[in-house]
């Protein structure tokens, strides 16, 4: 069974020093060298709205929003080699609540950055209706190339109406645990009514 909770420290600390090999790769690039996993983990949590999926209460992905400014936010996901198992119940949380919870509060922009190389990550950013934007460009200390994957209010609603309500998108169909069949923005487009 996949639950979503808020983030802990204690929690949170375990997935950063277990995450799985492509999104450790993304993550560190990042980072002054001998980071401590809780420091790191202390900074996602603390940042914004956090959250863990766990399957059969075993922390799997951490994932949140942070502010980048007055109308757009970061959104981001980090986890372990089991992480792939809580998509649908993630995706389905990110779209039912979390992003109309940042909508009320008058947000307008969405992106998320990742590793070129990450792959499994484009591959749900786009099934969430996110679009690439530009090319990959150098972000990561050792020359590492990242591209960026933006939102905006419309794609969110279209995402909102489409396959994600009620259902899981048939790409992760056979992610989902046996016993768990359950689960914004470009600034230019400022919404009246989001």
């Amino acid at each position: 069974m996949i639950e979503i909770k808020p983030a802990n420290l204690r929690d949170a600390s375990w997935l950063m020093a277990n995450l799985r090999a492509a999104d450790r790769e993304e993550t560190f690039c990042q980072l002054p060298d001998g980071i401590p996993t809780a420091k790191l983990a202390e900074w996602f949590i603390v940042g914004g709205d956090a959250f863990i999926a766990y399957i059969r209460d075993k922390p799997a992905l951490l994932f949140g929003t942070t502010r980048i400014h007055v109308c757009a936010m970061s959104i981001w996901a980090l986890g372990t080699d089991k992480a792939e198992r809580t998509i649908p119940a993630v995706s389905r949380f990110l779209i039912e609540h979390a992003i109309p919870w940042r909508l009320d509060e008058g947000f307008t922009c969405m992106e998320a950055r990742s590793l070129e190389t990450h792959h499994d990550a484009h591959r749900w950013m786009e099934s969430m209706g996110g679009a690439r934007h530009g090319e990959p460009y150098l972000y990561g200390k050792g020359g590492e190339r990242f591209v960026t994957y933006r939102w905006t209010v419309s794609s969110y609603r279209a995402i909102s109406q489409s396959r994600w309500s009620g259902s899981v998108p048939q790409e992760y169909a056979n992610d989902v645990p046996p016993e768990d069949s359950d689960a914004a923005a470009d600034c230019s487009e400022p919404s009246s009514d989001p």
